[in-house]
């Protein structure tokens, strides 16, 4: 009787030696969900339908007027939204239209290093 298992393909994660039938291994995925970042409260389910809503009635980006494809929080971050508060951080009010150029160079003047420079602090 032939054995018609399939041998495990090498992990997926860079310099792992583990194997698994697709992806990452048991111990790389453990791994990760013990370094997932569970700080603060994350977008609820309903955020994809409001975000696609608010782009529909918001096409175009308010800085330079492309496409628009990122509903970006604006003046505030969501996280100041959440610790101020807020009982909806993802209002209308809260949100400003912005293409993913315009979102990128935003993020990059006002979050230099992003949320992970913040998120590294914490862990200090």
């Amino acid at each position: 009787m032939a054995n018609n298992a399939r041998p495990a393909n090498p992990c997926t994660t860079p310099g792992c030696r583990g194997r698994a039938e697709k992806g990452r291994c048991i111990l790389c995925r453990q791994r990760q969900a013990r370094s997932a970042p569970s700080t603060g409260p994350r977008y609820g389910g309903t955020w994809g339908e409001r975000r696609i809503r608010y782009l529909r009635e918001n096409p175009y980006c308010i800085i330079c007027t492309h496409l628009a494809h990122v509903p970006d929080h604006y003046p505030l971050s969501r996280r100041a939204l959440i610790d101020m508060g807020v009982h909806d951080p993802d209002a209308d009010e809260y949100l400003r239209p912005l293409c993913k150029r315009c979102h990128d160079k935003q993020t990059a003047i006002h979050q230099p290093g992003g949320w992970h420079r913040d998120r590294t602090r914490w862990n200090r």
